[in-house]
């Protein structure tokens, strides 16, 4: 089982739903951002694997949803750009400015 253990909660999928555990009664969290992204990560994790029951094949589903709205957005960028004349290079820079944004 995949968990996420902080000193405050706990991330894991377990019977096809994903549990979020707090050490005690909480109002709020606060986390700093690294801590944030982690939970984030595994929660999606968590969610994939309940929802399909199974590890995402060394990706998060995160990363899956991404690559999948980059590939249909760089095609129809390329496609304009191309029937729009431009060049190569161009398009080249454009792509990457577009893959960098979403990535950084």
């Amino acid at each position: 089982m995949n968990e996420l253990t902080t000193d405050t909660i706990a991330f894991k999928e377990e019977d096809g739903m994903v549990i979020i555990e707090f050490q005690k009664p909480v109002r709020w969290v606060k986390l700093n951002p690294e801590i944030a992204k982690q939970a984030g990560m595994q929660m999606a994790k968590d969610a994939y694997k309940a929802q399909y029951g199974t590890e995402a094949e060394g990706k998060t589903i995160i990363t899956r949803e991404l690559e999948a709205k980059l590939l249909t957005r760089l095609t129809h960028v390329i496609r304009n750009m191309q029937k729009n004349g431009k060049a190569p290079g161009f398009i080249a820079n454009e792509v990457m400015a577009i893959v960098l944004r979403e990535v950084s």
